[in-house]
């Protein structure tokens, strides 16, 4: 588990209960603006935001899914990607890229071994998707996950590689960015500073 130097903590001084309630504020305030201009634009091409999962069947043209595929990136964007990178130059400014470890390209051998774990627990997360699939939801829930569903599937239909291409974008690598630099970027740093444990760091994150 990695553990900043001394050198790395000196330019990192704000006391992390202090980043935790000011990312809170960002993330509140990201997520509040997105949500407003994901309603406004999504009203504007036509989608029927009140009932998003509803829409899935208009969504028979490229021009369409791609509409959609902006909504849902706007939506990532505002929730995950933009508040990490919003308090990482709020707090640290000329240090925000190596804050969120983008200073340096990790090392071959943790790449490889990173790959290993992922494929090594990927038959351990369809067993966890079917025990999951299997529990007894109320019907509204299921409703909406099915609704949900069936959107996604329409969103997915690639029509060439310019659509399979904005799918790898909005699918793979806007969440992964966001994700990890929100959670492992700030959210398990600044926990490792506060509890001074990577693991439990990493659980609670």
């Amino acid at each position: 588990m990695h553990v900043e130097s001394g050198a790395d903590r000196s330019n990192f001084s704000m006391p992390p209960p202090l980043v935790l309630a000011l990312l809170v504020v960002v993330l509140l305030v990201s997520v509040t603006v997105g949500s407003l201009l994901v309603v406004a634009v999504g009203t504007a091409f036509g989608f029927d935001m009140t009932n998003f999962g509803a829409d899935a069947g208009v969504l028979t043209t490229s021009a369409d899914r791609n509409r959609l595929r902006l909504v849902a990136g706007l939506n990532q964007v505002f929730t995950f990607l933009l508040p990490a990178m919003a308090l990482a130059w709020i707090v640290h400014r000329g240090h925000a890229l190596r804050y969120l470890n983008l200073s340096r390209l990790p090392g071959l051998r943790l790449t490889m071994v990173s790959a290993l774990f992922m494929i090594s627990t990927f038959p351990l997360a369809q067993v966890l998707y079917q025990w999951n699939s299997q529990l007894p939801l109320p019907t509204w829930m299921m409703d909406l996950e099915n609704s949900t569903n069936a959107l996604i599937s329409a969103l997915l239909v690639a029509d060439g590689l310019p659509e399979l291409f904005a799918n790898l974008i909005l699918i793979g690598i806007i969440p992964a960015l966001g994700e990890e630099f929100l959670f492992r970027g700030i959210l398990q740093k600044e926990l490792e500073r506060w509890t001074g444990s990577g693991w439990m760091a990493v659980w609670i994150a």
